[in-house]
């Protein structure tokens, strides 16, 4: 699943969001009771510019990092930034062909929001297949119930975005539609903003 028409949006990107939310990095920089020990392999799905590699390579500084973003703009910036990094491997691929093993903590920050619901069980599967027995999920997006307020500047940033991914979204999607795809226990939660931004780190089973 790639979105297109993201190449004239990524410059400003980061500038914009953190603008509306600037409680998304916050909860970008939230890892929970991850002991960094124990991290060797760790993969970002939907990284966006990069923006969250840097705490991520301070946090686990013993972890080979795969970053996957299906944004080719987005990714080009990402490079920029990191690309020097022998610890970052760059994956421009769709969410729901993603094909890795035995990774330790998977990082969701802030892309479930912007899926079709009829992409989430794909995009589940891929995910669930990377991650090991007992793995993280280390998610972090925009709560589902909000005040008026918080509403208002989502609508603002969905019209911001109509141009560059061609159709205009006017809530966010059920997150069940992912998490319910598999065994899961939710280990911690920290939410930011009056409850209008999550982090939430989930262990994952398989049978």
């Amino acid at each position: 699943m790639r979105f297109v028409g993201y190449r004239l949006v990524a410059p400003f990107y980061e500038t914009m969001r953190n603008f509306f939310f600037p409680s998304i990095s916050k909860a970008q920089r939230e890892f929970h009771r991850l002991d960094p020990k124990l991290v060797t392999k760790l993969a970002v799905v939907g990284g966006g510019s990069g923006d969250i590699l840097n705490p991520l390579l301070e946090k686990f500084k013993n972890a080979t990092i795969y970053f996957i973003e299906p944004s080719e703009s987005m990714m080009e910036k990402a490079k920029k930034r990191f690309g020097t990094s022998r610890r970052i491997f760059f994956k421009e691929e769709y969410m729901e062909d993603i094909n890795l093993e035995d990774i330790d903590v998977m990082v969701l920050p802030f892309v479930l929001d912007i899926i079709p619901e009829r992409k989430m069980k794909a995009v589940a599967k891929s995910v669930i297949v990377s991650v090991k027995h007992k793995g993280f999920i280390l998610f972090s997006d925009f709560v589902q119930k909000q005040d008026a307020f918080s509403k208002l500047k989502m609508l603002i940033l969905y019209l911001i975005f109509l141009p560059f991914r061609g159709k205009l979204q006017m809530s966010l999607p059920d997150y069940n539609l992912f998490f319910g795809n598999f065994k899961h226990k939710l280990v911690s939660e920290k939410n930011f903003s009056n409850k209008t931004v999550t982090s939430r780190l989930y262990q994952v089973y398989k049978d």
